[in-house]
C-alpha cells in the first residue's frame, strides 16, 4: 500500500522543535558530543584547553548556527550544527596553540590547507595561490603566504632559551639577553624622564584654565604621569561613571594639553 504524499514538510515555520525558537540549552547533548569528539580525534587538545573549553566553544556555534539556519537548504540542524561547531572548537585549537597569535587563522587555515597539497616554492606568484584558494586578485599577500607556512610549519622560541642549546658546547646567553642592551635600556629611562618634565611644564601652564578640575588632574595623574597607568573602567568605578565618559574626559585633557604645548612652542612630534 502506497503511503499518500502530503508534500514537503514546512520546517521553516516556527514551531516547538524550531531551533531558532529552542533554547540553547536543548542543545547541549550535541555540544558534548561533538567536544568530546574533537578532544579525542586532536591528540595536542588537552595542552591548550580544557574538554569544558571546547564544549562551550562548541556551544557557541551552535548558537550561532540556531541563528543562520534554512531548512530550505536541505540540510539538518544537527548536520550544519555539527560543522558550526568544528569549526569554532577548530579556532580555538589554534588560536591557544602558541604564543604568538595570529590575526586571521581562518585564512592561514587556508592556506596551509593548499600548501599541504602544492610544491610551493617562494618565488610562487601570491595572486596565483589566492585564485587557487578561492580568493580574489592580490587578496592574499606575499606575506601572508610566508606568515601561512610559518603557521603550518614555525617553531616558536623562548627568549629563556640559550642560543646554543641544541648544539654541544654552545653559548649558554639567552636570546632575550642578546635582545636587552643596557645602553639602550638608560637611553629609553632618560627619554621617558623628559616627557614626563615637559608633560609636567606643560600642565603647569594650565594654571587659571577651567580645564584643571580635579577629575581632570586624577586623569592626569594617574593615566599620563604613572608608571603603572590606571586602567580607564578602574577610574570609572570609583567616579561612578562608564569606562566611556573617563575616555572622553581623557581625550579633552589631551587636546587642551596639545594646544598649551603649541602655545609653548613645544614640537608634538
Amino acid at each position: 500500500m502506497r503511503r499518500a504524499y502530503w508534500g514537503p514538510r514546512k520546517l521553516a515555520e516556527p514551531g516547538p522543535h524550531d531551533p531558532k525558537s529552542s533554547n540553547p540549552k536543548d542543545h547541549a547533548r550535541l555540544a558534548y558530543f561533538l567536544g568530546r569528539k574533537f578532544w579525542l580525534s586532536h591528540s595536542r587538545a588537552s595542552r591548550y584547553l580544557t574538554y569544558e573549553d571546547y564544549v562551550q566553544e562548541a556551544m557557541l556555534g551552535i548558537i550561532r548556527a540556531s541563528e543562520n539556519y534554512d531548512p530550505d537548504k536541505g540540510a539538518s540542524f544537527s548536520t550544519y550544527a555539527g560543522y558550526m561547531a568544528w569549526g569554532y572548537m577548530l579556532r580555538a585549537y589554534n588560536e591557544h596553540r602558541r604564543i604568538v597569535r595570529f590575526g586571521n587563522v581562518h585564512r592561514a587555515l587556508r592556506a596551509r590547507q593548499f600548501l599541504r597539497g602544492a610544491d610551493y616554492t617562494v618565488s610562487q606568484d601570491p595572486e596565483d595561490i589566492s585564485k587557487k584558494l578561492g580568493y580574489k586578485a592580490k587578496i592574499l599577500t606575499e606575506e601572508e603566504v610566508h606568515r601561512a607556512l610559518g603557521f603550518a610549519n614555525g617553531v616558536e622560541l623562548s627568549v629563556d632559551t640559550p642560543q646554543g642549546a641544541n648544539e654541544p658546547g654552545g653559548d649558554s646567553q639567552t636570546i632575550g639577553t642578546l635582545m636587552t642592551d643596557p645602553a639602550d635600556t638608560e637611553n629609553v629611562e632618560r627619554g621617558a624622564m623628559h616627557a614626563r618634565k615637559l608633560l609636567q611644564t606643560i600642565w603647569n601652564s594650565l594654571s587659571g584654565s577651567p580645564i584643571l578640575l580635579e577629575r581632570y588632574r586624577e586623569v592626569f595623574e594617574r593615566r599620563l604621569m604613572a608608571d603603572d597607568p590606571e586602567t580607564l573602567e578602574a577610574i570609572g568605578q570609583r567616579w561612578g561613571c562608564t569606562r566611556e565618559r573617563v575616555r572622553q574626559i581623557e581625550a579633552r585633557l589631551l587636546g587642551e594639553l596639545r594646544r598649551a604645548a603649541e602655545k609653548l612652542g613645544v614640537n608634538n612630534g
